[in-house]
This record gives structure tokens, C-alpha cells and sequence, in this order.
């Protein structure tokens, strides 16, 4: 029978003691920094609220003011091309008749935006419909009539799929020399379609 290694266990115990001593340092080195950055933040809450500040609160306050002149208004316009992004992407998808207006509204947009009064694209898309009715209202409502109509034909498309509906598609102008339009005469045929 052999002897059971005695060494090994001791070197065992030893380590666990060293590192159990290492823990303990460490847990109370942080305990007592824990306690120290609590004890300096309430003094410097205290004298905040004394209005007395340490000369070198003073001077990080200074450089702090004078680093922010220089550095928020690229601050704020960032955050502004930020939010006019997500203005416009939903705007845009949430607007179908949008998309008709967009040189238009987003010439207005600019200009609104360069003479320092930012609004939302809704607020716009208004101004100009509002615009275009006042110049011709009767022209505005046959227009208005027109596109209701093609919304309501094109929904009758994606509603019914029995056999009326492929002799619809038989008679349909749409898709009539589609492959010989410009990009932008398929875009407007498409206006409203859903597949």
C-alpha cells in the first residue's frame, strides 16, 4: 500500500489560504475606495450645494464651458441630421401620396431648415396640398378623384383572385408597353400597386 502524499495536500491548503488572503485585501482595498468616492461626492455635492467649489472644480467647470462652445453646435446638428433621417424615413413610408410631393416638399423642407425653423415633413406635405387647392381647387379635386379611383381599382387587383380578375388583368392598360417606359413613368404606374 502506498502512502497518501502529504506534500500535495499542504501545498493544497497553503494555496487556498494565500488566495483567500488575496480575496480579503482586494474586497477591502475596494470597500474602502467604494467608501472614499461616496465620502468625495458628497462633500462635492455639499459645497455644489453651497455654491463653494474647489479651484479645480472651478477650472474643469471653465474648460467645460469653453470646450462646449465650440463642440455643441456640431453636438446639435448632429443630432438634428439624426432625427430628420428617422422624420423621413418614416414619413415616407408611412405617406404613400408623399412620394408624389417629395421634390417639392423637400426643396421646402431645406429652405424651412436653412432659415433656422426646422418642422416635420406632415406639416409641409399639408402647406403644399393646401397651396395647390387654393391655386385651382376644381383641378385639385379631380385630381384627388383620380388617384381615388386608381386606389380603388387597384384594391379591387389584390382583392379578388378568381376568374374575373385574370380577365381584369387581360384588359388591364397597366402593364401595356410597360418594358418601353422610363424608370420614373414605371414608378408612377406602380403608384399604389401591391403585389
Amino acid at each position: 500500500m502506498a502512502e497518501p502524499d502529504v506534500t500535495d495536500n499542504t501545498d493544497q491548503n497553503q494555496l487556498a489560504r494565500v488566495q483567500e488572503y488575496i480575496r480579503g485585501e482586494v474586497q477591502q482595498y475596494l470597500q474602502g475606495q467604494q467608501q472614499q468616492a461616496q465620502q468625495q461626492y458628497a462633500q462635492q455635492a455639499a459645497q455644489q450645494q453651497q455654491g463653494q467649489l474647489t479651484p479645480q472644480q472651478q477650472a474643469y467647470q471653465q474648460v467645460g464651458q469653453f470646450v462646449r462652445h465650440f463642440v455643441q453646435p456640431d453636438i446639435d446638428q448632429a443630432k438634428f441630421a439624426a432625427a430628420d433621417a428617422t422624420d423621413r424615413a418614416n414619413f415616407y413610408i408611412s405617406n404613400p401620396l408623399a412620394k408624389e410631393y417629395e421634390q417639392e416638399l423637400e426643396e421646402t423642407y431645406a429652405t424651412m431648415v436653412q432659415l433656422g425653423r426646422p418642422t416635420v415633413r406632415a406639416d409641409v406635405l399639408r402647406y403644399i396640398r393646401g397651396k395647390e387647392y387654393e391655386a385651382n381647387p376644381q383641378k385639385f379635386l379631380e385630381k384627388e378623384k383620380e388617384r381615388e379611383k386608381r386606389r380603388i381599382q387597384h384594391v379591387s387587383y389584390a382583392s379578388d383572385i378568381g376568374a374575373s380578375a385574370i380577365s381584369r388583368e387581360r384588359v388591364d392598360q397597366l402593364f401595356t408597353d410597360f418594358d418601353k417606359l422610363s424608370l420614373e413613368d414605371m414608378e408612377k404606374r406602380l403608384d399604389g400597386v401591391t403585389f
